[in-house]
């Protein structure tokens, strides 16, 4: 298996528990982080050269595509995604992540 150390991940549902512990193990681990969420997130300033916070909705698709956008020239493309945010299931949402893959984002792993 080919090796992800210094990549680029974006995790969604950043701000959260578990969002904000895989964001510092990721940064901790070497790999460049986007973290994403519709609350702010508190990055620790000894990741702030690894990391980017961006504040959204993940079910807004324009929100996802600027925050991609920005975050794609600042760390080359996603290799990685984490979803850790809590949405209500509806068939838009799936759609949308989808669609912020298909376009513009080449990415290798969903996880």
């Amino acid at each position: 298996m080919a090796t992800t150390h210094g990549s680029h991940v974006m995790v969604n549902g950043a701000a959260g528990t578990l969002g904000s512990a895989i964001v510092a193990a990721m940064i901790d681990d070497g790999h460049r982080v986007t973290a994403f969420d519709q609350q702010p997130i508190d990055l620790a300033p000894a990741h702030r050269s690894h990391a980017a916070a961006f504040t959204g909705d993940v079910r807004d698709i324009d929100a996802v595509r600027s925050t991609m956008s920005q975050a794609c020239k600042e760390f080359g493309a996603l290799t990685a995604l984490v979803i850790c945010a809590g949405v209500q299931e509806t068939r838009s949402n799936d759609r949308n992540l989808w669609m912020c893959f298909g376009r513009g984002v080449p990415s290798r792993r969903m996880i």
